[in-house]
């Protein structure tokens, strides 16, 4: 009986290996996603942001010229006209 049983099941897997596959596939996945979700609620939860402190670079002259060179904030304002 047994070795009957195990006939049945190597042939149903040789004939139904894609399905097998593809389930397994899933499955795999599936488990990818919840572990990344909870890898990156855990992320979120901390917060996504450091502090970042400011290193000895920073007092530098050559830093701050630079620094003075690109730290340009700008904002823009844009209005649309509705009969357009």
């Amino acid at each position: 009986m047994k070795k009957v049983l195990n006939k049945r099941i190597l042939r149903d897997l040789k004939n139904n290996f894609a399905r097998y596959a593809a389930l397994f596939l899933l499955i795999v996945l599936g488990m990818y996603i919840v572990t990344s979700m909870v890898a990156s609620s855990e992320n979120v939860i901390r917060g996504t942001i450091e502090k970042n402190e400011l290193n000895d670079n920073f007092y530098k002259k050559e830093f701050q010229e630079l620094w003075k060179r690109i730290n340009h904030k700008y904002a823009y304002a844009v209005s649309f006209d509705s009969a357009e």
